[in-house]
């Protein structure tokens, strides 16, 4: 049921995104991101090195720990806290950040389908966040 849904945001999100396109880490989630306290700077590793919009890579950094988040009874609001944080810092479209965190989440579970991984805390994320506007 979700498969509509998100065509319709792909479309939409893929004919207006020059404005918005940079270089992109690809995995860009907290597991990613690592202290280094030799040179005392924050280091991103496992870059899949894309490009194309910024809320793809916001969009999975906003899903994750997926698996920790949609076991929190306040799920729903952490990631309406996460869409507003960071369209605000980066001056981005809630909306759009929104359509990317769904459309993400969508990609998402149907690679774990395919890859034949259990697919329960993608279908519980969607129902959380598809109540979220």
């Amino acid at each position: 049921p979700y498969i509509s849904q998100a065509r319709s945001y792909k479309n939409c999100l893929l004919s207006n995104q020059s404005q918005y396109f940079s270089f992109l880490h690809g995995d860009f989630h907290a597991d990613n991101i690592l202290f280094d306290a030799k040179s005392n700077e924050w280091k991103m590793i496992d870059a899949e090195g894309m490009i194309g919009d910024i809320g793809y890579d916001v969009a999975v950094y906003i899903r994750n720990p997926l698996q920790i988040l949609v076991k929190q009874s306040n799920s729903a609001e952490i990631i309406t806290h996460r869409i507003h944080h960071f369209s605000h810092v980066l001056n981005y479209c809630p909306r759009r950040m929104y359509q990317w965190v769904y459309l993400q989440a969508v990609c998402s579970a149907y690679w774990s389908l395919e890859d034949g991984m259990d697919v329960d805390n993608h279908l519980l994320f969607l129902a959380v966040i598809k109540n979220i506007r």
